[in-house]
């Protein structure tokens, strides 16, 4: 197979769309379809109605979206004076009683609906052929199946064969990260370039920093003195777009800014609730507006905000990987989250970020590889191997998150096309984009954003409150409480830590330092260590040596590294690791060998 990830490949182009060119007093996607066409939908432009046209039609209707906030933006819409049908909104916390009373309106059924509750919504249906299903930010799919696979597979298995969908974005998938469900579908591209709507430029300023959330810090100081000047004009909001609650809390602290001043639009959760409170604050409204609105990717993904003279400002760190943005699936987002049109920063963005010029982009591409070749390995070998070996392989397809399923009912194994392609997704925007700000600027000028860049030398330091602790820390810490005997809770443990303590009881302290902390490194030992490893070793030894049979160093030291190799083990073989599957082994030197006497 062809490996996936050539330079080459990573420009990949988007299969051939049928383009449809909107006239030049065409705003709205209803002013060129009638009803929204199935198949794959790149609308171009964020508020040309792509959700609305299937809302206000005379269709029964499922709009499926990504996240609450979305839901709650849409339903907060309906019904106004344009439109008086009722919107229903369905996630948790929605009871299956205002589903069904919602069933009973004397009005086409229109739902909307997290990706993860549409089964629900189905069973509780029944049928829903005649239904217009809608998948909106499809494209997001990509990005949430990483962290929310066990709820995303389900649907994605659930709609895959469905001939009823309109599947939308504002910019298209290169062929690379085309899920296979999504390929042979029509596509339809929308080009918006000769409506008189559309054809303004926008504009991103990229602010290269040294210290991304010290120039953010600063930034805001000279908003609130009135210091902030962008082409002559001075805005009176900064909506600024940062995904980490941490980091807001961080600035917020850092410029002192008055709660009633700033607005925080997250995600709700018990979790960001507890982290606001240090800097007494709860999770905003979003219709609300502040002088400063901090929004994270659940806003900029779900939240309309209105403002006539706000200006957007992204803010990603690349030592916070969750921070980074992707071009075309979030930034072009943001570009078009402020929707009154005549306010005079609409198409004006500042992007202030860093960049990881010592980034070993290669490393991250060939562990993609590497993972990519072993998930196809697995799946090919998997139903002809011994119970041992399919045990094993089982650890490993979870140690090593491959890209691999697994039926339990049927044990059998498959290989995940989706988890692929967000990992080389991921890979694109974390490990290639930001890399310098000419790689950045590129992938803004093939969204169509005019980019001017400046470089801004931070010499002040974010004095931090909490020191965080590292990696290190953490198993120093660990291992001081071993050592004493203190009592041990791992509810003092960062989560994406926990697994540290089960590492130093196995592999010992010492070990761990040895291998200078590295986590690929330490995982690796575990693996070897591991109870299915070396049961997979033994089962395959079983076939290979007989009881009686004599064997040289070399021959102990070749058969044990090709079994490493075949199980993905990276480690070197020594003819003494033989000692660790069979037990009744003798090791005598006959003449001017050491041979291995097996009993």
């Amino acid at each position: 197979m062809k490996c996936a990830l050539i330079s080459k490949e990573l420009d990949a182009k988007t299969m051939n769309p049928k383009i449809i060119k909107a006239k030049r007093d065409q705003r709205y996607i209803s002013e060129i379809f009638s009803k929204l066409p199935y198949g794959m939908i790149y609308k171009g432009e964020t508020g040309c109605g792509a959700t609305t046209l299937p809302i206000e039609s005379k269709d029964n209707v499922i709009i499926c979206v990504p996240l609450n906030r979305l839901i709650e933006n849409k339903v907060e819409q309906y019904p106004n004076k344009r439109c008086d049908y009722h919107l229903q909104g369905v996630y948790s916390g929605i009871t299956d009683e205002e589903i069904q009373d919602h069933l009973k309106l004397d009005q086409p059924n229109k739902f909307i609906v997290t990706y993860d509750s549409f089964i629900r919504l189905r069973n509780l249906i029944g049928d829903i052929s005649d239904y217009h299903i809608i998948i909106d930010e499809y494209s997001e799919l990509l990005d949430i199946y990483l962290s929310r696979e066990q709820n995303i597979e389900p649907f994605i298995n659930e709609i895959k064969d469905y001939e009823n969908i309109s599947y939308i974005s504002a910019t298209p998938l290169p062929d690379l990260l085309l899920p296979d469900f999504l390929k042979g579908k029509d596509i339809y591209k929308i080009d918006w370039s000769e409506s008189k709507h559309y054809n303004k430029v926008k504009t991103i300023f990229l602010s290269e920093s040294n210290k991304p959330i010290v120039t953010t810090k600063n930034l805001i100081l000279n908003f609130m003195s009135n210091k902030v000047i962008v082409n002559n004009k001075r805005p009176d909001e900064l909506f600024i777009f940062v995904n980490s609650v941490d980091i807001i809390v961080s600035i917020v602290k850092e410029t002192g800014l008055p709660e009633r001043s700033f607005n925080v639009i997250c995600g709700r959760s018990p979790e960001n609730e507890s982290k606001l409170k240090a800097i007494e604050s709860g999770i905003g409204d979003f219709k609300q507006n502040k002088k400063i609105n901090f929004v994270t990717k659940t806003g900029f993904l779900g939240c309309d905000f209105y403002s006539r003279n706000g200006l957007k400002v992204i803010v990603t760190n690349v030592y916070k990987q969750y921070t980074k943005l992707d071009v075309n699936r979030d930034i072009m987002q943001i570009n078009g989250r402020i929707r009154n049109t005549n306010n005079p920063f609409n198409d004006t963005m500042i992007h202030i970020t860093n960049f990881d010029y010592q980034n070993d982009k290669d490393k991250a591409k060939e562990l993609i590889r590497q993972k990519r070749d072993m998930s196809l390995k697995i799946c090919r070998e998997y139903q002809k191997e011994t119970e041992s070996i399919q045990n094993y392989y089982l650890k490993k397809i979870k140690e090593d998150n491959l890209y691999v399923k697994y039926n339990r009912k049927n044990n059998t194994v498959s290989f995940d096309d989706m988890k692929y392609k967000a990992e080389i997704a991921n890979y694109l925007t974390y490990k290639v984009d930001y890399l310098n700000p000419e790689k950045l600027m590129n992938q803004y000028n093939n969204s169509n954003l005019k980019s001017n860049s400046f470089v801004v030398k931070e010499d002040e330091k974010i004095k931090s409150y909490f020191k965080s602790k590292t990696k290190k820390d953490y198993y120093e810490l660990y291992n001081e409480i071993r050592e004493n005997q203190f009592d041990f809770s791992r509810m003092f443990f960062d989560k994406k830590y926990i697994a540290i303590p089960d590492q130093v009881d196995i592999l010992g302290i010492e070990k761990i330092r040895s291998l200078k902390y590295s986590e690929s490194k330490i995982k690796t030992e575990m693996m070897f260590e591991s109870r299915e490893f070396q049961e997979a070793v033994i089962s395959d030894l079983q076939t290979t040596i007989k009881p009686n049979d004599q064997r040289t160093t070399e021959d102990i030291k070749s058969l044990l590294q090709r079994i490493y190799d075949r199980l993905g083990m990276d480690k070197k073989a020594t003819a003494k690791d033989i000692f660790r599957y069979w037990k009744n082994v003798i090791e005598k030197r006959i003449g001017s060998k050491n041979v291995f006497l097996f009993m």
